[in-house]
């Protein structure tokens, strides 16, 4: 897509309206994907202060209707960040995963939550690259991780496990600075020592953190690789409200500011029903249920916690 082709498919005048910062950093995060630089004219994308998604190539300058923008991006639909088909997995004779089917779009924050064993922990490995299923169908940036080179697949996917340990004997900044290296990353040390509020903790060695202060260190090492796909397994286990009140915050603002996407598996379901867009329940190896945090509110149930009590038995 270029600028003519811009031009040639939206009105002249300029259109203001008005949309969530969600969907303004989801539409970034597409045109910057989308567009090839080598082929196309300059292009960038910014909002104004009333959400008008603006246009500047070269000389020229627009604003426009950003459900436009969004349909010529995409080809006239949303862009899944992850798309799943029929997966299956066992271990033996266990079926873990039976044909479980799952989709997630550039900006979506997406609780997994099920009981022990339910194969979440399965289901998050397979998105990470690092297990391997037997049947069934993945893709991740629209490639398909069993056609295609994981290794810039995996460049786009940034992890934080629970609990995590790094070297013992490095001191917080010394492992920024080393991951920084590993990702041959453009962020800066000391912004995200900034961010994450670091600065007390930056000459301390990480295995004498707090648990809540190591989940928070784990977390400003992922954000160095700019992930367009955040994947968080139980992040906030044991920690206390305020820690992970904080944690979330920073969750949320990556996802705010970066329309990158956010798959986690967790047993908390107020931080469910608070922070996440969509939620899966994996029951018997399948996606029992995939709704909207909101459709599954009106579809009678008075939170997230009594839809699990019903829906899982023991």
């Amino acid at each position: 897509m270029n600028w003519s082709t811009l031009e040639a498919t939206f009105p002249v005048d300029i259109i203001e309206i008005k949309m969530s910062v969600s969907l303004f950093t989801r539409l970034a995060f597409l045109a910057t994907n989308f567009v090839s630089p080598a082929t196309d004219l300059p292009f960038s994308a910014s909002c104004s202060h009333i959400h008008t998604f603006h246009l500047e190539t070269g000389d020229h300058e627009r604003s426009i209707d950003i459900h436009l923008v969004y349909k010529e991006v995409t080809g006239g639909i949303d862009m899944n960040i992850v798309e799943v088909h029929n997966l299956e997995k066992s271990y033996g004779s266990n079926q873990v995963l039976r044909g479980l089917n799952f989709q997630a779009q550039a900006g979506e924050i997406i609780g997994v939550i099920g009981k022990n064993g339910a194969g979440k922990s399965t289901f998050l490995e397979i998105l990470m690259t690092i297990k391997e299923f037997d049947e069934g169908h993945v893709v991740l940036f629209q490639k398909d991780i069993q056609k295609n080179n994981l290794e810039g697949i995996r460049k786009q996917i940034s992890v934080v496990l629970q609990p995590t340990q790094f070297y013992k004997t490095l001191k917080v900044e010394e492992l920024l600075k080393l991951f920084k290296a590993y990702y041959q990353s453009n962020v800066e040390v000391h912004q995200i020592i900034e961010d994450f509020q670091l600065e007390p903790h930056r000459k301390k060695y990480f295995d004498r953190l707090s648990g809540g202060w190591k989940q928070i260190v784990s977390l400003a090492i992922a954000f160095l690789s700019n992930p367009k796909l955040l994947i968080l397994d139980e992040p906030t286990t044991g920690l206390d409200p305020h820690m992970r009140n904080m944690l979330w915050t920073y969750i949320t603002n990556y996802n705010s500011r970066t329309g990158g996407t956010v798959i986690l598996t967790t047993h908390n379901m107020e931080e469910i029903e608070m922070y996440c867009d969509k939620v899966m329940l994996i029951n018997n190896g399948i996606n029992e249920v995939f709704d909207t945090t909101a459709g599954i509110l009106a579809s009678g149930f008075p939170s997230v916690h009594e839809f699990y009590l019903q829906k899982v038995t023991i």
